[in-house]
């Protein structure tokens, strides 16, 4: 790690420290993940292994770069482009007033989107898609970072303890263990839907544990049916705690301000049912993106 010399901590997660650094050959400021294991010659943690396997796989313009990864005693490094902030830090920081633009909305979702069929297609799911993995570079180009969860898509059972909880999928909070791309869609749709609320403390839902992040998504897009999805009473852990049914207030009614189009999109996209929600591909076809305004970038 000579190459490299390390600033402040600038991040932090339940698989490490993220620094800032600055490469000493080029001044290039760069973005250090620090990982701590036990011993490396036992093997790579699985969450490195997916960060690595991502960076060998990938190439996109909307894909955060990973440079190098640097084994050095008990810790691996991961060393990646840095950038001025990330969504959720916009966000929170804007000056817009009560609502974001929508051509910025436009262009963050366009990018985004596109990095998720990227990887869709090739077979890889993220699982953790969220404002704080959506980095931003200094020209307003959203880049999605941070692998650790990432899987290559499998027949066989993967884990339901996936994505941060406000954005998790339905399916995955009932306990399915065989689901695809579509959880990622849902992610993304929680993250419209905070663009479109227009600060990074608009949670659409803000659950404090499984029981009640159920309820909230219930709250506002109703229960379940057999008609709109027929396969919900299969999920693991349906039926271990009784929701009453209620047909939910709406997401025309969190968003009165919401264009027809807007409003359409985020609909398919937080579909219960994960069969009948848009995928990537589907989604940047939607009409929305191609009428006025225009996706517009904003430079930082």
């Amino acid at each position: 790690m000579d190459r490299y010399k390390l600033g402040k901590k600038i991040g932090e997660g339940c698989f490490g420290h993220v620094y800032e650094g600055v490469d000493r050959r080029d001044g290039r400021l760069v973005a250090v993940k620090k990982i701590v294991v036990g011993r490396v010659d036992e093997g790579i943690p699985h969450n490195v292994a997916r960060e690595v396997l991502a960076a060998e796989r990938t190439n996109h313009p909307n894909i955060s770069n990973v440079h190098e990864v640097v084994v050095s005693g008990t810790s691996i490094w991961i060393v990646s482009d840095r950038y001025p902030t990330d969504l959720q830090g916009l966000l929170r920081a804007s000056d817009w007033g009560t609502r974001t633009p929508l051509a910025f909305v436009k262009d963050i979702m366009r990018g985004l989107l596109r990095a998720l069929c990227y990887l869709h297609d090739l077979r890889l799911i993220h699982r953790d898609v969220k404002p704080s993995n959506c980095l931003i570079d200094s020209d307003g180009c959203v880049k999605l970072s941070d692998f650790g969860l990432a899987r290559v898509l499998s027949d066989q059972p993967m884990t339901h303890e996936v994505v941060t909880r406000w954005y998790r999928a339905p399916e995955l909070l009932f306990g399915c263990r065989h689901y695809d791309a579509s959880i990622d869609i849902w992610s993304a749709g929680c993250v419209m839907a905070e663009l479109l609320s227009g600060c990074g403390d608009s949670v659409l839902f803000s659950g404090d544990g499984d029981i009640d992040q159920i309820s909230r998504i219930f709250g506002i897009l109703g229960t379940p049916t057999i008609a709109n999805w027929p396969q919900h009473e299969t999920l693991p852990d349906w039926g271990k705690i009784i929701f009453s049914p209620v047909t939910g207030t709406g997401l025309p009614h969190m968003f009165p301000d919401a264009d027809e189009e807007s409003l359409d999109l985020l609909q398919k996209m937080l579909c219960l049912n994960p069969s009948e929600r848009l995928t990537a591909s589907g989604a940047l076809r939607h009409r929305w993106f191609y009428c006025e305004p225009l996706p517009q970038r904003y430079p930082l």
